[in-house]
């Protein structure tokens, strides 16, 4: 059974979460979350509002216990340089 509080949202539409755009800060934050050895979604949307979010994803895909989730109807999502970052790293889920 999922436990909630494996599920991290962060929305950086919302005003409240701006000190996420702030890259040390969402992976602090983050990983003070994960408390144990399960597994955690961790779901940020619009993360390209995070600065160097490319470094970031980079960093969370690599973080043990993270499967991270972002939905994206972005075309900078679209450009070849995330495309090449994450090249057989990523699925697609079309909704």
């Amino acid at each position: 059974m999922l436990e909630s509080d494996h599920v991290l949202i962060i929305d950086m539409e919302s005003r409240k979460n701006k000190a996420f755009r702030n890259p040390d800060y969402l992976l602090d934050r983050v990983e003070s979350k994960m408390r144990d050895s399960s597994t955690y979604y961790i779901i940020i949307d619009e993360v390209q509002e995070v600065e160097d979010f490319v470094e970031v994803l980079s960093t969370l895909s690599v973080t043990e216990g993270a499967d991270v989730h972002v939905p994206s109807s972005n075309s900078r999502f679209l450009s070849s340089d995330v495309v090449t970052e994450f090249r057989s790293r990523d699925d697609e889920i079309h909704v």
